[in-house]
């Protein structure tokens, strides 16, 4: 089972899930899977380039590379799990975790930053940049995205109806996209106001992912493992099924709308959809 999908250029690609999986596309096309020394499941990946890759971990546990294939432990303080990192530069980088949110410098060491509701579980990173961070939260219809400027301090942006946000992406400060689950959700959009709306509308099934390539080329899939487009203008596409044999999908991500990677259960899919 694959979860998330990442990468750093159009030849140098990552993918990480279950039981301590990680895979690795080089530049001849080929997958490798490269030891990481755990059985948790992989919950994202990020890098500052080719020589500095972060990868969390359900488990106290951010894993780390040089790129040389080889992934160093960085253990943290047990209870703490992690959901997803996310950073803004090699000496600048976040991890979410249960409630809150874990931050490091570069040098190994994490510490928390950030308690949110002890209700809400720290979902999914993105930001624009070191001073325009987002958090999205979910748990017992209680969840909040908190944004940061880079301060330490987190505000929070409920909100409504309450679900989980499971995803957040956005192609600026001003143009921000978050997959929210349970049915009757779907893609919320924010110009980075605080405040949220509704854009696509998902009745049977709760979205999983949301990545866009450009303002024009947005994309979310659903955990039925159907998938949809939107060219920037709030409208999005009927769905497309992904593959009749997979059905969840957990993760977009890619260089732009011809070069595309869907993460599933059933494994990775490429290609221009």
């Amino acid at each position: 089972m694959i979860v998330k999908a990442g990468r750093r250029s159009q030849d140098d690609v990552y993918a990480v899930g279950a039981s301590g999986t990680l895979v690795h596309r080089d530049e001849g096309g080929s997958w490798v899977e490269q030891p990481t020394d755990t059985g948790a499941i992989l919950t994202g990946i990020w890098g500052s380039g080719p020589n500095d890759i972060y990868v969390s971990v359900n488990a106290n546990v951010i894993l780390h590379s040089t790129g040389n294939g080889e992934w160093e432990h960085q253990v943290t303080t047990v209870g703490f799990t992690f959901n997803d990192i996310w950073g803004a530069a090699p000496n600048d980088i976040y991890a979410s975790v249960g409630g809150g949110i874990m931050h490091s410098i570069g040098d190994g060491m994490w510490e928390t930053e950030m308690t949110a509701n002890p209700a809400s579980i720290g979902q999914a990173l993105w930001g624009s940049s070191a001073t325009d961070v987002y958090l999205a939260t979910g748990f017992a219809n209680t969840p909040t995205v908190y944004h940061s400027t880079g301060d330490g301090m987190w505000r929070g942006q409920p909100m409504s109806p309450a679900r989980t946000v499971s995803d957040i992406w956005g192609t600026g400060p001003d143009h921000i996209f978050a997959a929210v689950g349970g049915r009757g959700m779907g893609v919320f959009f924010s110009t980075g106001d605080g405040t949220w709306t509704q854009q696509l509308v998902v009745e049977e099934y709760s979205v999983a992912a949301v990545w866009a390539a450009s303002r024009t080329a947005v994309y979310a899939c659903t955990d039925d493992g159907l998938f949809y487009r939107s060219n920037g203008s709030g409208m999005w596409s009927t769905p497309q099924e992904i593959d009749p044999s997979t059905p969840t999908c957990y993760a977009i991500w890619g260089t732009g709308p011809d070069d595309i990677y869907i993460a599933t259960g059933g494994g990775i899919y490429h290609g221009t959809p």
